[in-house]
Formats: C-alpha cells, structure tokens, sequence
C-alpha cells in the first residue's frame, strides 16, 4: 500500500481529510497527521510517505517551504496542495516545485479522489518500467554467465572458438581473465531425495550466486554444470588463493542452509592443483573428479584437494575369474541369497584393500555392472540395458560409502530380474487370461478345448495342460462353474423356469445339469431359489 500524510494546521480539515472516503479502497494507507511544517518534515524523514497531502498556509514552516526542504533530504514523494487561497503565485510556486495538484478549500471528494488515483496510476507505471529494468538487468547478467557458462564448457569439450590467448577469451566469452593462476573447484550436492529439474536449476542458480559473493576476491569465475557436478574455474591474485580453503569452507556452511529448501542435502568440495594456463583446465577437471570420488574414504565435512593417484593392484586380482564365474551362477539360476553374499563380501574386500582411491572403487563397480550386462544378455534376461547402467552410474556418485553402494546395486539387480520375471510370467498367462474373458462371455455356446485352444492360439492339448497349471482347475470345471454361478443369478433374480435358466446357461442336459448344480451348491435349483430369493 502507498503510504499518506495529512498536514494541516486545523485539525478539523486533517481529520475530514482523513474520514472523507475508504482509503484503503484506493490501495492506500493513512500514516496519521500533523499539524504544522516541522513536524511533517519529521515524519517525511522517519515514514517516508509517498503521498503528502498539505496546506499552503502553516507556521514556522509553510507548505511550499515543506516541498523545498523535502526535496533537499532526498523525498520523492507526491505533493498534493490544499488553500484556503486562490492566489495565482502560490499555485506556479507549487507547480515549479513539482505539485501533483492544487486543490481549493472546501475539499471536494471527487476532486481528491481523482487526483489520488491520478498519482496510483503513475506509482504502478513507474513499478513496471522499475521491474522491466530489474528483469533485463536480471537477464544481461544471466546472458553473461551462460556465455561463461559456454567458455568452460568449450574448454572442457576442446571446441573453444578461439585462440587460448588470454586477450581473445576475454573478448569472446564477456570475461575477465587475467595473467593470474588458475584453479578448479568440483561441487557436488548430495541430494538423497528426488527433487524436480526446474528444482535442480534453482539450487544450481542459488550455488553460483553464493560463491560469486563469497569469493568477489578473485579475478574471475566462470561456472559449468557438468553430470551433476558443478566445475568452477577462478582466476586471480595470490593472496585470494590462501585464504581459499577457509572461504570454502565458509560457503559449505551457506550451502548447508539450504536444507531449509532441500531436504538431506550434503555438499561435497573438491579442489584441484593451481595451474598457470587455461590449456590445464582438463586436467584440472580430472583432478576434481578423482577428488570427489574419494569422498569414499575422506570426511566430506572438509575441503577435499587433490593428492595424486596411488599405484594400484589390476582390477582382475578383485574380479577374478572364478569371481565372474560365480557371480554369472547366481544371475542364471536367479539366487538372490547368492547374489546378495558375493556383493557383501566384494564390499568388506574393498574397504579393507590398500592402496585404494575412488576411481579404483569406480572401476571395479564398472566391472560388476558389465559382468551383470553380459549375464543378462545371455540367459535373455530382457531390460533396458543402457537405462540400467544410466541410472547406475547416477547413484554412485549419490552415496558416500562403499556398504551403501554395492547395497543399491544389489537391490537395482534384483529389482530388474524380479520385473524381467513378473513380465514373463504375464506374458505366459496371457493366453490363460484371454480364454478366461473368451468363456465368460460365451458360456452359454457349447464350448470345447479345440474352440478355446483356436481362440487364445494354442493346441488343444497344450492348452488343457497349461490351463490347469495356471487356474489349478481343468478346463471342464472352470466352464461348469461360470455356467453354475450365472444359474445362480438367474435363480435368484427371475422368475424363468428352472429349464429355461439351465438351457441359457449352457446346460443341454437336465440331468447332468441338476446333477453338477447340487455337487457346486449342496442344494437343488428350486432349494436354492427357495432359500436365497
């Protein structure tokens, strides 16, 4: 609401000014009202009123001296005159100082009013052309961080569209490279609950904003978001690098304050060697990855740098092949129990392997993926493939610990065996389902094996057997008891003979009819309607 004050030295003429109308109608709010040039002065400088509706004529201080002086502190709000006096040199004084009105006393409702909304319209046009202006400088800063955006990602893909000379960056990409060193920042926000992308880009903003302010020491800082991991590459003097790690850690706190918006959230930050040119930036983002890989075996609540790779044994003294050959055993003869033992006992071989680092951890989760893929492709166990090992080569980098990874792979394996195994099941009572709908609507035709068997595409024989395998009741008895519960609905709701009702049903024997309905129901047809009619 746009805020008013009533300035009179009659307090008769504030308070009609003030009980005139409905203010808050117009969207406005009546801060109160004064009765002399001082003290209006006053309430300009604490309430900051956009509306000042005062007379001319006042002492110590008139109106037009009001205008003047809060003019000199800074005021921008709107003036709206009130005069006992139709004096012509008042009213140019007060249009000279910029008066939205000069209204003689009596004050006229309709008068006021127009003027005020005059004033209300004019506030909401200059709001939008404000908001018009925040949003494109809004836009031009977003423009400028995605053509950034655009410079590390070229970097990263080797497809810069210039010369790696500092000067032609700078001018291609709007950045602000200097001579300075360089170094790569990884962060990766552990989000265990599944958020949306528009969600995602909120946080990712919400990031960027955050380590501009919290690092503006250096030079530049240009971002990209890469496989859920958002690389940040700065630029600048010396000394804003020794305080870097502290002011990470600094910012690990902000982000951490994020929980108020995302759940579970846990930011893990990587830092990379300080190199001398942009052409290391590929190797500053392998040193990144390698880093937040080995959140692993390091506390995440720290800054992680890099410290190199240590030699490694080969993966084939852990995926050995009797490893392969049992693991493909319990994958052919789906032995859940066996699967779950050997991924267990890969994870404690693990967490007690030295040396190790996350990549090795990664490679070896790649193996078992591949040795699964290969399993499943030969006993035609049918899935999306590519999806599986998608989703698989997400959730790695979700976990922090070595349990919970191999944990989440079991239970992705035996997931997709157990849906591979429902749709085959469906797909082989498919026919059983058919023949099913097939008798409930044509019990009342003589039906046969060979006429169902022709229906659902099978033979007659095999039919019969699988039929029985699936329901546990033959052919035969299946349709005597459709027929025999469509008897008993007749029975009940007609009054159609009992020959009738039996011969509509399919029955063209009366005596085996009556025969079956008292083996089905322990009654006779005329017991039964007798008893439940």
């Amino acid at each position: 609401m746009l805020k008013v004050l009533i300035v009179d030295d009659e307090i008769r003429v504030c308070r009609l000014i003030q009980y005139l109308f409905d203010w808050s109608s117009l969207g406005l709010d009546v801060l109160g009202y004064v009765n002399d040039g001082l003290s209006a002065l006053h309430m300009i400088k604490e309430k900051n009123p956009d509306i000042v509706i005062t007379d001319i004529r006042m002492p110590e201080l008139g109106g037009l001296e009001l205008i003047k002086n809060a003019r000199s502190i800074g005021s921008n709000a709107r003036f709206i005159i009130i005069s006992g006096y139709s004096d012509f040199s008042y009213a140019q004084t007060a249009i000279k100082y910029g008066v939205d009105d000069y209204l003689l006393k009596p004050i006229k409702k309709k008068e006021l009013v127009g003027t005020l909304e005059k004033i209300i319209e004019e506030f909401r046009e200059n709001q939008k052309n404000i908001d018009k202006e925040e949003y494109m400088r809004e836009q031009l800063s977003q423009s400028g961080r995605r053509v950034k955006g655009k410079l590390l990602n070229d970097l990263l893909d080797h497809s810069l569209t210039c010369d790696y000379e500092l000067r032609q960056i700078n001018q291609t990409y709007y950045c602000k490279f200097t001579e300075n060193p360089f170094q790569m920042i990884g962060i990766q926000i552990m989000l265990y609950n599944n958020i949306n992308e528009k969600a995602i880009g909120f946080l990712n903003t919400k990031l960027q904003d955050t380590i501009l302010e919290g690092l503006s020491s250096f030079d530049e800082i240009v971002f990209a978001n890469r496989n859920g991991i958002l690389y940040c590459l700065i630029n600048g003097k010396d000394t804003a690098f020794l305080t870097l790690k502290k002011d990470l850690q600094r910012l690990r706190t902000t982000f951490l304050n994020f929980k108020d918006m995302f759940e579970d959230i846990t930011p893990v930050i990587a830092l990379s060697e300080i190199k001398s040119s942009l052409t290391a930036s590929d190797d500053m983002m392998r040193q990144v990855q390698d880093t937040l890989l080995n959140k692993l075996f390091r506390s995440h609540e720290s800054i992680l740098d890099f410290t190199g790779r240590p030699v490694l044994n080969p993966i084939d003294n852990i995926i050995s092949s009797g490893f392969r050959k049992e693991f493909l055993l319990a994958i052919e003869t789906v032995n859940y129990d066996k699967l779950s033992t050997i991924l267990k006992g890969l994870a404690e071989t693990l967490k007690n392997t030295q040396p190790i680092d996350g990549r090795y951890v990664l490679d070896i989760y790649h193996e078992v993926i591949s040795t699964f893929l290969y399993g499943a492709k030969n006993y035609g166990i049918s899935f999306d493939s590519d999806k599986f090992a998608e989703n698989l080569e997400e959730d790695f980098h979700i976990y922090n610990s070595i349990d919970k990874i191999f944990r989440n792979l079991l239970n992705r394996i035996t997931d997709t065996i157990s849906e591979w195994q429902t749709e085959k099941a469906l797909e082989h009572s498919k026919p059983i389902r058919l023949a099913k709908q097939y008798i409930k609507a044509n019990f009342s035709e003589p039906l046969s094996l060979e006429v169902i068997g022709e229906q659902v595409g099978l033979n007659p024989a095999y039919f019969s057997s699988v039929f029985k395998k699936e329901t546990g009741v033959s052919f035969v008895d299946y349709l005597t008891e459709v027929r025999i519960q469509n008897v008993k609905e007749l029975l009940v709701s007609t009054g159609r003979s009992v020959n009738d009702i039996a011969g509509i049903s399919g029955f063209n024997d009366l005596k085996y009819f009556n025969k079956k309905f008292r083996k089905y129901t322990g009654l006779s047809p005329s017991e039964y309607r007798k008893l439940y009619s």
